[in-house]
């Protein structure tokens, strides 16, 4: 059994020496996968990266770059054998400048999770220890601590207690599924497929928010695929595209200002084109990245300096600017309010804190019109990362001390923080719906208002909007079966594609009423690649529920193979459609669209008609248009209660 933590302390803090070695160099290689784990192979190079970071904390050993490691298994085609005989180990060794190798296998046995390790001296290709541990699967870190344990005690090192604590508590994450992602997108990175790499790095955090190696990984995997899309573009560059080139190249990027610069009027006109110019070339990861570094600079104090004494001289600057840039053509009207719109947009968001974190009048979540940070935020980072950087910008407001500076919208004047609460709840209620905390941010809220006429007016109404978005949710959730997208668009894939392997063709209503839907649901499928990323972003969900209704009737009738039928005739079909207003939701019941759904619904085929069609097709489409029209009609407007809800 694997010692505890505590035990583990214990053992690290009495280590005898049993090797007398001084600043001993230790390479460390990936982990081979053992049988039973082809489905985490990447999780030998996070495993490896564990013990690196175990063993970097030891004073008496020295490790070895990852990078000249790893390149000069490449040169010796070692990456995928992992093999070692005497000669491989002395040259391998040699070649990295390291006396110990430190190498190993994994393996994933249904809940079980097994890891040997070995360390092998370099010149005599001796294995001077060798250490086995095993658990679950959820216990993978303590598996780890248990290797590095046995591992030391076979080298003479005597640890402080920092180092022993700094052992014992770091982890990159808890969560096996987290980890098990992160080392798929490590292997996907060195196979060259970004793509797929981003994907996995993606998973990883939001199986865990917390797990910075990912994130790190991630916003590495985004600045290279952006790189890679701009060295596409400037392949072929039109006239448009080289003057964009010559802004940057003529402009400072951000991230290399010293936190001690102060900007004048003229370097805030080119960081205002600089902007610009990154958001036309879609360059949306880097253009946050400097507008970030630029806010914890100037500690959000986003200002015109003293000498602009209005924006419109920002704006006359920013032409001076472009015009001298070959960015704009210098022949048009003069006056300020009639000059290029583009450039006059370019000034808004360094006219206050509210405009250059987000268009407060444009600021629910989805609208990609203003050009704050905000939009920059929500084109590169997933919609799970938005939430936690406004929550860390909003701290770090409260610390400069501007959280409260005031900000006047049309009623009243409202503080940045309360604005920003505003913005966030409408972001949480829409990744998760109307919860408890958000019932109570949204009450301190209003309750902060309430001796104050006009301000009550603004809370009553930011409320109100914080609500449409929950009822937004709870369609999203009706419509979707509470099914996750990955899932939801794999069940549309297999109808799409009439896939034996997943659906019950042999089945007589499935054999005629899954063509039938394929071409809608192919349309869907489309539709939502095209319109979840850019401009139509907004629409995508509504896309995604439509799939949702349409697998619905599927997931009834036992159409998918991994989901057991609702119904096993058409007289249970019926028994259930005609019941209907048993499941009326009593909050809905007079809304304007339920009374419009329940009319509408009341011409849906009934079981005479059914049973009264000898031709089975016909049967079948009839059916099928019957339990659509429910799922559409009566759970998607949210009339009835949805029984399938977080049953899948």
């Amino acid at each position: 059994m694997r010692r505890t933590l505590i035990a583990l302390l214990i053992t690290l803090t009495l280590l005898a020496p049993t090797l007398a070695r001084a600043a001993s160099t230790v390479a460390v290689l990936p982990l081979d996968k053992a049988s039973g784990s082809e489905d985490y192979a990447g999780l030998g190079q996070a495993l490896a990266g564990m013990l690196i970071a175990d063993l970097s904390g030891v004073e008496a050993l020295q490790l070895v770059e990852r990078e000249r490691l790893d390149a000069l298994l490449e040169e010796m085609a070692l990456s995928e054998t992992g093999f070692l005989d005497p000669s491989t180990t002395q040259r391998l060794g040699r070649g990295v400048g390291a006396e110990l190798l430190l190498t190993g296998s994994y393996s994933v046995v249904g809940p079980t999770f097994l890891m040997d390790a070995r360390l092998v001296q370099v010149e005599s290709s001796h294995v001077l220890k060798a250490a086995q541990a095993n658990g679950t699967a959820a216990d993978f870190v303590a598996v780890e601590k248990d290797i590095v344990e046995a591992l030391l005690e076979g080298l003479e090192v005597t640890l402080s207690s920092a180092q022993r604590r700094r052992i014992l508590i770091q982890t990159p994450t808890e969560s096996f599924e987290a980890f098990a992602a992160y080392g798929e997108g490590l292997q996907r990175q060195d196979e060259g497929r970004i793509d797929e790499a981003r994907v996995a790095f993606e998973r990883a955090l939001e199986r865990d928010p917390a797990f910075e190696a990912a994130r790190t990984q991630l916003a590495a995997i985004r600045a290279r695929l952006e790189a890679m899309h701009a060295e596409d573009t400037t392949r072929e560059v039109d006239d448009a595209q080289r003057r964009r080139l010559a802004v940057l190249e003529q402009t400072v990027d951000e991230r290399n200002r010293p936190a001690s610069h102060r900007d004048s009027l003229d370097d805030l006109s080119r960081f205002a084109l600089r902007l610009l110019v990154l958001d036309e070339m879609e360059r949306h990861c880097q253009r946050y990245d400097e507008m970030d570094h630029f806010l914890r600079r100037v500690r959000g104090n986003v200002h015109l300096p003293p000498e602009a004494s209005g924006p419109h001289v920002l704006v006359e600057n920013l032409s001076e600017h472009a015009w001298e840039m070959g960015l704009e053509d210098k022949e048009r009207a003069t006056d300020t309010y009639s000059r290029n719109m583009r450039i006059m947009a370019a000034a808004g968001p360094l006219g206050s804190p509210e405009r250059f974190l987000l268009d407060l009048d444009k600021a629910e979540p989805g609208h990609y019109k203003s050009d704050s940070l905000f939009k920059s935020l929500s084109r590169c980072h997933p919609e799970e990362e938005w939430i936690p950087t406004y929550e860390r910008i909003r701290t770090d407001l409260r610390r400069w001390g501007i959280a409260e500076d005031s900000y006047d919208n049309l009623l009243t004047t409202v503080s940045l923080d309360d604005q920003l609460e505003v913005f966030v709840l409408h972001l949480q209620v829409r990744q998760r719906g109307m919860d408890l905390d958000a019932e109570q941010r949204v009450g301190v809220l209003l309750d902060r208002y309430e001796d104050d006429p006009e301000g009550r007016v603004w809370a009553q109404g930011a409320a109100s909007s914080i609500v449409r978005e929950a009822e937004a949710w709870e369609r999203h959730q009706v419509s979707r079966q509470g099914l996750p997208e990955e899932v939801l668009l794999g069940m549309a894939r297999a109808l799409s594609e009439a896939d034996p392997q997943r659906l019950r063709m042999d089945d007589s209503f499935c054999a005629y009423a899954v063509p039938l839907a394929g071409k809608g649901v192919t349309r869907d499928l489309e539709t939502y690649a095209e319109t979840r990323a850019g401009p139509r972003a907004r629409y995508a969900p509504y896309t995604l529920d439509s799939l949702g209704i349409e697998a619905a009737a599927f997931m009834d009738m036992g159409c998918f193979a991994a989901i057991p039928a609702r119904f096993a005739n058409i007289d249970e079909v019926f028994d259930f459609l005609d019941s209907a207003r048993e499941r009326s939701r009593a909050d809905r019941a007079d809304t304007e669209e339920c009374l419009d759904a329940w009319k509408r619904w009341e011409g849906h085929a009934t079981r005479e008609q059914v049973k009264g069609y000898p031709n089975p097709q016909l049967q079948a489409n009839v059916l099928y248009h019957a339990l659509r029209s429910y799922y559409a009609l009566l759970v998607g407007q949210r009339c009835v209660e949805s029984d399938r809800l977080g049953k899948e």
